[in-house]
This record gives C-alpha cells, structure tokens and sequence, in this order.
C-alpha cells in the first residue's frame, strides 16, 4: 500500500482499507503497550479510523502513507463539515488528536516522513482555524457556500 499512490479499483480499495484496519489495530496496541488509558486509545484510534477511511482512503482516493499536504484542513475545514448533520468543533477535536498521534506513530516506524507527521501534528493543533471555518460555514448566506468551498476545496479524487 505504501507504494501505491491511488487504489484505482474496488479491489485495491478493499485492500488500502484491510490494509488501514491492520495499522490502526497496532496503533492501538502500542497505546496500550504504552500505558495509554485503554478508552482513550480507543477514541484515538477511532478519530484515526473515521479520517482514515472515510475520507484519506474512500474520499480522496489516496494512499495513508503520502497524503496531500492540506490533507487535515480539508478533511476537518470541509469534508468533516458538509458530510456531518450537526458538525462540531467538540466532536472534532478528538477525531484530530487521534489523527495526530496516529502519524507520530506512523513517523516513529518510519513510515511516514517526518515532516510530513509534523505538518498534520500541527494542522490538528489548529482548532481556532476549524472553529473559524464551521463558524463561517453557519454564517453562509445566499449563495456564499461557493466562496466557503473555494477558501479550503477538496481535492480532486483520483478515481
């Protein structure tokens, strides 16, 4: 998977995403191993999980190994909100403290670059900016969604 830069079938999907599940249980473990309080390794890895596969592998088509850079600002600045009825900066917050600490995890082994793992760290630190985007999202008026999805698009899906 890590060489793979977009699953272009069902099949490599299906792959990318059993592929995803096995990393995530190690993740996991390695909280644990760790000391980690065992209900919040699991919110952890869960927040990975819902970034994951939601939206790294099924929505944007990509490899969990070399996402794109604004990866994090898009999932938590767009994605997130418009594919959640009631989208919340509470109910974001630890689905990127997960996806933070699953890349320092990826970058300890070595599997992911190590400014890459620093960059998302940093995105998901950014909750002022998520609180500005949901708070503008709310505020939109007349035909203002399109000014909102130009600030942060998405990327194109490599399908």
């Amino acid at each position: 998977m890590a060489s793979e830069q977009t699953p272009l079938s069902l099949d490599e999907e299906l792959q990318a995403d059993r592929e995803c599940t096995r990393i995530l249980r190690d993740f996991h473990t390695h909280l644990i191993e760790q000391n980690t309080d065992p209900i919040e390794a699991g919110s952890l890895a869960q927040g990975a999980d819902y970034f994951l596969r939601d939206f790294i592998i099924s929505a944007c088509r990509c490899s969990i190994f070399t996402p794109h850079r604004d990866c994090v600002k898009q999932f938590a600045g767009h994605w997130y909100i418009v594919n959640n009825l009631e989208p919340s900066v509470e109910e974001l917050q630890p689905v990127l403290q997960g996806v933070a600490a699953f890349y320092a995890f990826l970058s300890r082994r070595h599997e992911v670059d190590a400014q890459l793992a620093a960059q998302i760290q940093q995105d998901c630190a950014d909750i002022e900016w998520f609180k500005h985007r949901l708070d503008a999202f709310w505020a939109i008026k007349g035909d203002g969604y399109f000014q909102w999805r130009a600030d942060c698009p998405l990327p194109h899906s490599r399908s």
